[in-house]
């Protein structure tokens, strides 16, 4: 289900996230392309591409967030605290584990 409220929220902190520099309408249009970005992990495998924080280097990767497509249960782990609005989390379905990335380095979908 698309979750406005969350979109809202997302947008908030993009237009008011320093480094970001969005006017309000492009902080909603990443808002919004974050939630469908999300939104079709739940149901489907996507392929995407970004820049890793660590070395660089444009990693393409192949995710997901539905059980079913990765084929395993998902263990839920961590401090319980929300990421912030620009992380995105998926299940990497070649390293067969989980990963995130700053939504700003994202290249393509």
């Amino acid at each position: 289900m698309y979750n406005k409220s969350r979109v809202f929220q997302a947008a908030h902190f993009f237009y008011r996230k320093p480094g970001f520099e969005l006017s309000w309408s492009m902080a909603l249009k990443l808002a919004h392309a974050k939630e469908r970005m999300i939104q079709t992990m739940a149901d489907h495998k996507i392929t995407f591409a970004y820049i890793k924080k660590s070395t660089g280097e444009k990693r393409i990767a192949h995710g997901t967030l539905n059980e079913a497509i990765a084929e395993t249960k998902f263990q839920f782990t961590g401090t319980g605290t929300p990421k912030p609005h620009d992380i995105i989390t998926y299940f990497d379905l070649d390293k067969r584990g989980w990963r995130s990335f700053n939504l700003q380095n994202l290249v393509a979908v």
